[in-house]
């Protein structure tokens, strides 16, 4: 479990609040509240000044209506009584008009009709409705998106002391959107929103002093931070402290703690947490390993769109682990979490086309899959485009791009790409042949485990290429690549054996073991 101390987007429950934030957007994370305060007239003669034309009557009328306190709940009546009190000029009228407007209750949904009553309640200082303001035009909803404009407005009501727009105003004063990036700026905004206990800022404030950004670097900071919002029932402060309480960062390593954060998070809907949960289970340790409860929460955030759940839930139907095993569901989970552009599952969708496994077998979409995850420096994915290349599957065959793709994995450590590279350099079919440089390269991807490397480099050892020749070092790699499985490998070693002295095949087995003993997760793959 990891701290994931990156802020994400979350709203609470719809029912909690009246809200733009149902936009996809991170910005408006939390909703706008009707302003319902006041009301404690007698309804009878609340009616009869509301029908007199008293704004402050016709408000409280429409709050009624709103909660339900003496009459049935009716979003229309409470619409129709607000517009009256707005039309007079009440501000707090104008704010609900527009919420419920906006929100398309008791009233078809119009967003530049909503925008019409912000912007005349703002003209008027109600901080509630700058704030609506901001998020409108950050939104580019009910008017033209406008970054300068919505700084403006989350400034005004800021500067009024309203949480959620000092909370917007840091994110986009961070960003540079609308204004000048000003990492302090937007850490003060934060501090402010923060000490009025907006979640959001609490929570976002000590991801800023886990990472060192615009504040030194703090971990205690950062854990009392997201304590204050998680114990506030935020769920991304919750799953930020259950990884402070994993990794020890400005905590105690505590797995119960962490378990007992995660499951909080989790049990709220936030996807992340949902996904860790799962791995929780998967994995084992602070519970006992259990598949069918591991699918079950990966199930849960991959329905919420969270990338990482949707391929650990296409792997659980891959292997049966949880879910009845299924390699066509398996591949239906695995390119959700392709197409929401997750490295591994394009590498994953990549090898499934290749093969036919739970889809139509289609070498084209395959290369198509390894394209993407390459771009992204995926190391596996270029390895694989290069295979691809090489041997004109799904596309023309080409040695000299798929050299480049071979190094491109190679650099950043992928044994497979190394072997190959140092094939190439021993061919002379790309490279200018240098048989020192594809002994060097085998070595790396042999140093790694790889067995059919460990083989090769035994090869260039017998000849002398790249290499001086040496028997002990034949029979080290020789040993290694047969414990690895390589059948060849197996052979050359009885025969090699026979050859050698007594000290030689001392040595040997010396070295190959000193290898296996220095390298202990390279060889238990053999």
């Amino acid at each position: 479990m990891n701290s994931g101390c990156e802020v994400r987007p979350w709203r609470r429950r719809p029912e909690a609040r009246l809200s733009t934030a149902r936009r996809a957007t991170p910005l408006a994370l939390f909703a706008m509240t009707l302003g319902l305060v006041g009301v404690d007239a007698d309804l009878d003669e609340l009616r009869r000044r509301a029908e007199a034309g008293d704004p402050g009557a016709q408000y409280g009328l429409g709050s009624l209506y709103v909660i339900g306190r003496g009459v049935r709940k009716d979003p229309g009546a409470a619409l129709r009584w607000f517009r009256k009190a707005a039309e007079q000029g009440h501000p707090e009228s104008q704010l609900n008009v527009g919420v419920l407007l906006d929100r398309g209750q008791g009233v078809v949904e119009d967003d530049v009709a909503a925008l019409k009553w912000f912007r005349a309640a703002a003209a008027q200082g109600n901080r509630q409705a700058q704030f609506q303001l901001g998020v409108a035009y950050s939104e580019g909803q009910g008017a033209e998106r406008d970054p300068y404009e919505a700084v403006k407005w989350y400034r005004e009501a800021a500067e009024q002391g309203f949480a959620a727009a000092q909370y917007n105003l840091a994110v986009v004063v961070a960003r540079g959107e609308g204004t000048v990036e000003d990492l302090d700026a937007s850490v003060g905004w934060l501090r402010k929103a923060a000490e009025q206990g907006f979640e959001p800022a609490q929570d976002r404030l000590g991801v800023a002093y886990a990472n060192g950004s615009g504040v030194p670097r703090d971990e205690g900071a950062a854990a009392r931070w997201f304590r204050k919002a998680a114990e506030q029932g935020y769920p991304p402060a919750q799953y930020h402290l259950a990884g402070v309480y994993t990794r020890g960062a400005g905590l105690d390593v505590n797995p119960e703690e962490a378990l007992k954060w995660i499951r909080e998070s989790a049990g709220q809907g936030y996807p992340p947490a949902q996904y860790q949960l799962g791995m929780v289970h998967l994995v084992g340790g602070a519970v006992d390993r259990n598949h069918s409860e591991a699918a079950r929460w990966f199930r849960k955030a991959a329905e919420q769109g969270e990338s990482t759940a949707e391929f650990q839930l296409g792997l659980a139907y891959s292997g049966g682990a949880g879910v009845p095993k299924n390699s066509v569901e398996a591949m239906t989970w695995i390119l959700r979490a392709a197409e929401h552009e997750l490295a591994e599952a394009e590498v994953e969708a990549g090898i499934r086309y290749a093969t036919g496994e739970g889809v139509e077998k289609d070498e084209s979409k395959a290369v198509g899959w390894f394209r993407k995850a390459a771009a992204r420096d995926h190391r596996r994915a270029q390895f694989n485009l290069g295979l691809m290349v090489e041997e004109g599957r799904g596309i023309r065959p080409n040695r000299a791009t798929a050299a480049r793709w071979y190094r491109k994995s190679a650099d950043q450590g992928h044994p497979g790409a190394q072997l190959k590279l140092a094939m190439l350099y021993n061919q002379g079919l790309v490279f200018s042949k240098d048989p020192a440089e594809a002994a060097r390269w085998g070595r790396k991807a042999a140093e790694q485990g790889l067995a059919v490397a460990q083989h090769y480099l035994a090869v260039l050892y017998s000849q002398g290429l790249g290499v001086s020749k040496d028997p002990v070092q034949v029979h080290k790699w020789l040993s290694l690549a047969a414990l690895g499985g390589v059948a060849d490998a197996k052979g050359a070693l009885e025969k090699l054996e026979a050859t050698l002295s007594a000290e030689q095949l001392a040595e040997g087995k010396r070295l190959a073991a000193e290898w296996r003993q220095s390298r202990p997760e390279a060889a238990m793959s053999q």
